[in-house]
């Protein structure tokens, strides 16, 4: 490990965007405003900013990562270098694309600021080019401190992140994303694939801390065919876990299935397209959680059974009427059961909600529930694939 201090003009260089990998693994999201860059740049030029940003060495890590016989590492190490990267950020994103987006004009700022005359010079959203001289020149005379460690396999990036940002704790799903599985990829691509539906289904102070990501695992884990996955926090993080060993979903051994993972995105694919399309909830409005799942399950059954959806919009007005109408009949059926407990001298209590759909459908977290509700759900599409505007696919003929 060795730490250097770099004037910010040399850090730009240094460790540009196509030299300084920013594996999002390792990073939360870029979630600084102008504010923050504001008190930044001002801490920075007062020479008060005491937080080193923390890398690897690419080339240096491989190496030793070869020495060592580790082939997952040395492999994943490998395809950074053969890209070009020279460095991946385990800490500083937001802090070092503040000063790149600085220095190239980006950004403006605003605020008072120090010279390099020691005067305070007043800013009012300029960028750095229009900047007078000497506080340009007070910039470019900043320094940060950089760590970068040299021997540190794929195992250990994880651990050195997590214990980071020890002081600023991680919640679970930002865990979960430092997993290097080739899963945690996935999720980010599939979330960013399919942004604008899963931003409908997620609340929108959540997605900040990385829960629009987390609502993708779950959509995977409840549509994989291979085990029966309740989505509690301690079982997602066992399936983040089951591809820590591995570095991409092709490999025929890893846990997930290429197979099982080109037929979720295919279903994730008709939900994003149901959810974009739907006329019923404004585009202001969070999808309410068990309509959104009524809609993944329809497209499960829609895809298992070869169809494909005509009008999104008519398919889930006929969707939300079919659901509705289990739901209330459900309802009316479990008041009627404790009504006739009671005229036969039984406790009404004992008739329990979770025998009923209504229940099931507050419950896509537990298996049982999920399973139920999918019988009944699916029972009704089968009988009403016309209104849903479902369409068999065409039918390949064999050469």
């Amino acid at each position: 490990m060795t730490i250097n201090s770099y004037k910010i003009s040399t850090y730009r260089t240094k460790f540009s965007r196509d030299l300084l990998l920013v594996d999002r693994s390792f990073n939360r999201r870029v979630v600084w405003g102008s504010p923050e860059r504001n008190q930044y740049f001002s801490s920075l030029l007062s020479g008060r900013v005491p937080s080193p940003h923390v890398m690897a060495h690419i080339e240096d890590c491989m190496a030793h990562s070869k020495a060592l016989g580790d082939k997952v590492s040395e492999e994943y190490y490998k395809e950074y270098y053969d890209k070009g990267y020279k460095f991946i950020s385990l800490d500083g994103q937001n802090r070092g694309e503040s000063i790149v987006r600085l220095l190239n004009n980006e950004v403006p700022i605003s605020g008072i600021f120090k010279d390099a005359d020691g005067i305070e010079v007043e800013v009012e959203n300029r960028f750095f080019s229009q900047l007078p001289t000497r506080l340009q020149d007070s910039f470019k005379d900043s320094t940060v401190s950089v760590v970068i460690y040299s021997d540190v396999l794929k195992s250990e990036l994880t651990t050195i992140f997590r214990n980071i940002q020890a002081g600023c704790p991680l919640n679970e799903q930002e865990k979960r994303n430092s997993t290097l599985s080739p899963i945690a990829e996935w999720v980010r691509e599939q979330r960013g694939q399919h942004q604008n539906a899963i931003k409908r289904i997620t609340d929108r102070k959540k997605i900040i801390r990385m829960l629009d990501d987390e609502n993708v695992a779950k959509i995977a884990m409840s549509l994989t065919r291979t085990k029966d996955w309740g989505l509690s926090a301690q079982a997602i993080d066992q399936w983040y876990n089951l591809g820590k060993d591995f570095n991409t979903l092709e490999d025929p051994n890893c846990p997930y299935g290429a197979t099982e993972v080109s037929r979720i995105e295919e279903i994730i694919e008709m939900f994003a397209g149901v959810v974009n399309n739907q006329k019923v909830y404004s585009a202001s409005q969070k999808i309410a959680n068990n309509k959104w799942w009524a809609i993944l399950y329809a497209c499960e059954w829609a895809c298992d059974n070869n169809y494909v959806i005509h009008s999104y919009k008519d398919f889930f007005n006929k969707l939300k009427h079919i659901d509705d109408k289990l739901s209330a009949q459900s309802e009316l059926d479990y008041s009627q059961k404790r009504v006739d407990a009671i005229s036969l001298g039984k406790d009404p209590d004992s008739i329990k909600k979770s025998d009923f759909y209504f229940k099931w459908s507050t419950l896509p977290h537990q298996v049982l529930a999920r399973k139920k509700r999918k019988l009944d759900l699916f029972a009704e599409i089968a009988k009403n694939t016309g209104p849903l505007t479902l369409r068999k696919r065409s039918q390949q003929v064999a050469a």
